[in-house]
């Protein structure tokens, strides 16, 4: 509103692309309806004017080369054609090599300041004319005694031509005789402390030599008067005065006729004239009586006191009434000459008027007779002004504001900064910024001005709804109040409470989301003009995105702290994976060396395969424990989900560590309710979670210390605590001791292994089936417990305990009796040397006939000739793939081998690349490393055989 009151626009010219967007204030202002602007560089170009169009384009590109600010007026042409004027400032703002990106800025109207000008102009060109109308001589010159201009009457009073005064043959010393030099020298003395000197007869010496008697008056146009500037010398020839003192009646005849010629300049004029004397006018124009407000010429035949008193009369700057004494009319009656700008109250409408007064005295005969006035009203002029440096300031205000929006970084203290600048422009003394909590739901009192602190406690926070700030947020649409301190609404008693009358609240939106309010407050106004509103809208507009800025500047802060402290973890993960898996491999490759080059006794060829094994399987569970994770982070973990009883799913986890325990001679004590009911969740996956507690615990627990597993009911839920009097944990840390690859001791000398998974793994697990844990210690040194609760389910009376899945089956045991793979032809595709002898040895060890080859040619043809049983295939290999593999071998037909049992075992061990086997074409698919004893199940299932026993 602020822009459409000040026939203001803005743009945003991209430079690169050469896109221009206009607002639609810009758009009215260029003539045009909403929406029908080209949006190019070009589409502004034809809007102006052919004479002006090369210069502003050079403007404009020169601004974007350079990178400097654009500032140039230029006329446009309307759709019809009608002509306008346009100030226009641009900013171009660069990358950072530079580059200028954009340039944004704002066009303003400027036609009626234009024609104001024009109008300005034109009122001078008629006082030249009056000048020019030789009704007495007026003469241009300086301290020193040059002329600068003479009008006709001077040339043809003094003989002269205007070419001598070119030619610099006219000076004012040359034309004054001798005797009367001491006159112009009291004459220019009196100048340059009055600004006018008192009209006095001197003589001029005209170019044949004869003296002219003249009258004499000069003024000076501005201050100082003692510093050299141009002076107005008025001139009246005495000579035909003189000769007719001795003829004056009919001097007196011929004055009526000149009066009557006088009567009829002045009703030419374009400008109010008036002359008089102290008695009353005279002689007046019509302009002079439409001007002042009267009907007839009879009304202003009065005392210039009384005429003064009835137009109001007073000063421009300051609206102080002037007595009749200071009046220009009555200075010039004085014989001063004078020039000035007045309020005048134009009696028929009651209007106030600006009138800018030139006034000179009538002399005659050495007289003063009366006094000529010429009055030019500027009112629109001075209106237009007034305006143009309102708009200017204002602008200059939301400039201001504009850049210290990209300055600061902190809301408040803009905020507060922008409220002293308003404060003094629009008579504010109270402002309420309010910021939306989307939490709580209500708004808090975020900076404030004009409140005691008494007063804004109880006001720090108010609900949605409550108070006129909380109505304004709730419709998000402002509320405007005039004279509050009369009325009868509720929700303005806290306004009213403060001693407002004016009062404004505004939304503070951004990105159509409710950031909160903003409200000024005025005790002396009772009311906001469209102008304020509208800059106080705008300046709503500019808060909202500061603090929208604000916001930003803090999320990306928070960001960056995160992707860095992100980034830390990473490495850290990257080097804890590094070292624990580095361990297990010191130990394989170190007693594979040795087991092949040197030969031990039994006992310490126990001893190495015993290790052997170990370290292969701290390999595998950190394999499977990263894999977990990556299954958890992008959601492809799958549950079993059925019901199951915790006690036997928590005994089983604890025979698993009980050996690790008894290593170190810890006490594993159990407390567990078997009558709960059964929970709804997956076995394994239960057990994970308990056997990773209980490693935790056994990891951190020292030698002859205990570990406590209870198993009790919790209301409708089941509750399992795992607690030790192990190294405990720091207060700083244990709000992080579920986070992935956090750990307690991160430095090379901790003393405990693992990559600070396992606890990460729990918490997912748990939460996946509908649970939750917590960790608890009272500090270092002094253990830890952890409790995880599930919610049980009620058991219907139909649900036998045959239903219920207990995880009691020993591992083991699984493999007491051997699979029967005696005479099966089974190929083995590895591109691996020492997979394939892996393979091939652990196969024929179950009794298998084992061929073994490299590539996919070399698998197709073996099948083509031997017609193995099964195919135990790996996917990755170079050239062709398993995926290839198998998809040739399912197009061939029965008897060619195309329906062989066929498994993947592959180091592809995603729940993706699991699927992706299975509709190639495989049967099963297993992941490596696998145990050999699963890998002759496997392949006895495919082929269909049973096991002994």
């Amino acid at each position: 509103m602020a822009q459409k009151a000040g026939k203001i626009g803005t743009y945003e010219w991209n430079i690169q692309t050469n896109e221009v967007t206009w607002t639609e204030e810009l758009e009215a202002l260029y003539g045009l309806d909403p929406g029908n602007f080209g949006g190019k560089y070009e589409n502004w170009v034809q809007t102006l004017h052919p004479d002006d169009r090369l210069q502003a384009e050079q403007k404009v590109q020169q601004a974007a080369l350079e990178g400097t600010n654009f500032d140039i007026e230029f006329r446009i042409l309307y759709p019809d054609s009608s002509l306008h004027w346009i100030a226009a400032k641009g900013r171009v703002f660069n990358d950072e090599t530079g580059k200028p990106l954009r340039m944004i800025g704002v066009n303003m109207d400027v036609t009626e300041h234009r024609l104001a000008e024009v109008a300005l102009k034109e009122s001078e060109w008629r006082f030249r004319r009056l000048v020019e109308s030789n009704i007495f001589g007026v003469v241009f010159s300086d301290f020193n005694g040059g002329i600068h201009y003479a009008n006709d009457y001077i040339f043809k009073m003094l003989g002269y031509e205007r070419e001598d005064l070119l030619n610099g043959q006219l000076r004012w010393d040359q034309l004054t005789p001798l005797e009367f030099s001491h006159l112009d020298v009291q004459g220019i003395e009196e100048l340059k402390i009055k600004g006018v000197c008192t009209p006095f007869e001197k003589e001029f010496i005209g170019k044949d030599g004869t003296r002219v008697p003249i009258l004499l008056g000069a003024a000076l146009l501005q201050e100082p008067y003692d510093q050299q500037q141009e002076i107005i010398a008025f001139c009246l020839d005495l000579t035909e005065r003189k000769q007719a003192e001795a003829e004056r009646l009919q001097l007196i005849s011929q004055l009526e006729a000149e009066r009557s010629q006088l009567e009829a300049i002045i009703q030419s004029m374009p400008d109010a004239v008036l002359i008089g004397d102290a008695t009353g006018i005279w002689k007046c124009n019509d302009r002079a009586m439409g001007l002042l407000g009267f009907d007839s010429p009879d009304q202003l035949k009065r005392n210039i006191a009384l005429l003064g008193e009835q137009v109001q009369i007073r000063a421009y700057e300051t609206g102080e009434p002037i007595t009749s004494e200071d009046l220009i009319f009555t200075h010039a009656l004085q014989g001063v000459a004078e020039v000035g700008e007045v309020l005048v109250r134009q009696v028929k409408s009651g209007r106030d008027l600006v009138i800018r007064c030139a006034a000179a005295p009538i002399w005659c005969n050495g007289e003063i007779i009366g006094a000529v006035m010429i009055n030019s009203d500027i009112t629109e002029h001075k209106c237009s002004e007034a305006a143009l440096q309102e708009s200017n300031r204002r602008l200059e205000l939301l400039s201001e504001t504009a850049s210290s929006l990209l300055l600061h970084e902190q809301p408040k203290e803009f905020i507060n900064g922008l409220f002293k600048k308003l404060s003094a422009d629009l008579q504010l003394e109270v402002y309420l910024n309010y910021l939306f909590d989307k939490k709580s739901q209500r708004l808090q009192l975020h900076a404030c001005g004009g409140i005691p602190d008494q007063i804004a406690a109880p006001i720090e926070v108010i609900e949605l709804g409550e108070e006129i700030c909380g109505t304004v947020a709730i419709a998000q649409r402002s509320f405007i109040g005039e004279d509050i301190q009369a009325s009868t609404d509720p929700s303005t008693d806290l306004i009213r409470s403060l001693g407002v009358n004016a009062y404004a609240c505004f939304p503070l939106l951004a990105r159509g989301q409710l950031i909160g309010t903003l409200s000024f407050g005025s005790r002396n106004r009772q009311r906001f003009d469209a102008d304020d509103l509208a800059l106080m809208q705008v300046v709503s507009d500019q808060v909202a995105a500061a603090l929208e800025h604000a916001r930003l500047v803090a999320e990306l802060q928070q960001q960056a702290e995160e992707l860095t402290h992100a980034n830390r973890m990473k490495d850290e993960f990257l080097a804890t994976l590094s070292h624990e898996l580095r361990t297990p491999l010191n130990s394989l490759l170190g007693w594979t060396h040795l087991l092949r080059s040197r030969r031990f006794d039994s006992a310490t060829t126990v001893r190495a395969l015993e290790t052997l094994d170990r370290n292969t399987r701290v390999l595998g569970q950190l394999i499977e424990d990263v894999l977990d994770v990556s299954r958890i982070i992008t959601g492809k973990l799958r549950l079993n989900v059925r019901a199951c009883e915790l006690a036997p799913v928590i005994e089983t986890a604890i025979d698993t560590v009980l050996p690790a325990a008894d290593a170190k001679n810890i006490r594993i004590e159990t407390q567990l309710d078997t009558s709960l009911e059964p929970v709804l969740g997956d076995a394994a996956r239960l057990q994970q979670i308990v056997w990773n507690l209980l490693s935790n615990a056994v990891k951190f627990t020292p030698n002859q210390g205990r570990i406590q597993v209870q198993l009790t009911r919790q209301n409708s839920q089941a509750q399992i605590k795992v607690s030790d009097t192990g190294k405990g944990i720091s207060a700083d840390f244990l709000p992080y001791v579920f986070e992935r690859f956090r750990q307690g001791d991160g430095t090379i000398t901790r003393s405990h292994g693992g990559l600070g998974l396992g606890l990460a793994i729990v918490r997912h697990l748990v939460e996946l089936q509908g649970g939750t844990v917590y960790a608890e210690s009272p500090g270092v040194g002094q253990g830890a417990s952890f409790t995880v609760t599930l919610p049980l389910m009620m058991v219907s009376p139909e649900v036998s305990d045959s239903e219920l899945i207990a995880v009691t089956a020993e591992p083991e045991r699984l493999f007491d009796c051997p699979p029967i793979l005696n005479g099966l032809r089974v190929l083995v595709v590895d591109d691996e040397a020492d997979a394939r002898v892996l393979l091939t040895t652990i196969l024929e060890e179950y009794g298998a006939e084992v061929t073994a080859v490299s590539t996919v040619r070399q698998a197709l043809a073996t099948v083509a000739r031997l017609q193995p049983d099964v195919l135990v295939s790996d996917i990755g290999m170079p050239e062709e793939d398993g995926y290839t593999l198998i998809r040739q071998l399912r197009e061939l037909d029965a008897q060619q081998g195309g329906t062989i049992p066929a498994v993947a075992l592959t180091a592809y061990a995603r729940a993706e690349d699991r699927t992706q086997s299975l509709l190639a074409g495989f049967q099963l698919h297993v992941p490596k490393p696998v145990d050999p004893r699963e890998l002759a199940a496997v392949v006895a299932n495919l082929a269909g055989r049973t096991r002994q026993g």
